[in-house]
């Protein structure tokens, strides 16, 4: 959560370690594949003031994501359906990330990269 990078970040900085990236790791957003949508109750002032914090320690702040998955509960899912590779009989493809079950995107679509970039 935001309160633990901040002390960690400040902690590392108070003993000199010589750390210059900081990523928020996985569990920030509601879902995978939901990047922008922010756990509020993890982050409540947001990814630019905890970047900021990040920046003002000395640190580079960075964020984890897994562009080409996304959760079956996620929006990205639900909005964009024809995103999802599927095999021969149109059951949707695992992603195979970290053992579990996530929706791989297909990258061969233009709009699939492109949302990868934003």
């Amino acid at each position: 959560n935001e309160r633990k990078l901040v002390d960690n970040v400040a902690g590392l900085a108070s003993i000199h370690c010589q750390v210059n990236l900081c990523i928020v790791d996985d569990g920030y957003q509601q879902y995978w594949g939901d990047w922008g949508m922010i756990k509020e109750d993890r982050f409540p002032n947001g990814m630019k003031s905890l970047a900021t914090k990040i920046s003002a320690a000395g640190c580079r702040p960075g964020l984890w994501l897994a562009p080409f998955a996304c959760d079956k509960r996620s929006l990205l899912a639900r909005r964009h359906p024809e995103w999802i590779i599927r095999n021969e009989r149109g059951v949707p493809a695992n992603s195979a990330n970290c053992g579990k079950f996530f929706y791989g995107l297909d990258a061969t679509r233009p709009e699939v990269r492109e949302h990868a970039t934003r």
